[in-house]
């Protein structure tokens, strides 16, 4: 699966990375936590989505966006 990562997860991770993944979105998120603990509040926060719509299953041919909470106001 292909990540592409947005806000502060890009500024801490990266603009994206690769690695082989099928799944549901909590398993994405504890992968990611146990990866980067330092972002786990962030983590467990954002949502995922692929083709233009949040999604909570994922397959390793996807590429999945994560967006992390937005703050404003």
């Amino acid at each position: 699966m292909k990540i592409v990562y947005f806000s502060i997860l890009k500024e801490r991770i990266g603009a994206f990375e690769e690695f082989e993944f099928d799944g549901t979105e909590e398993e994405l998120k504890a992968y990611l936590c146990n990866k980067y603990p330092h972002l786990c509040d962030i983590i467990k926060s954002s949502r995922f989505a692929k083709e233009n719509e949040y999604v909570k299953e994922f397959k390793n041919s996807d590429t999945v966006f994560a967006i992390p909470p937005v703050s404003g106001g």
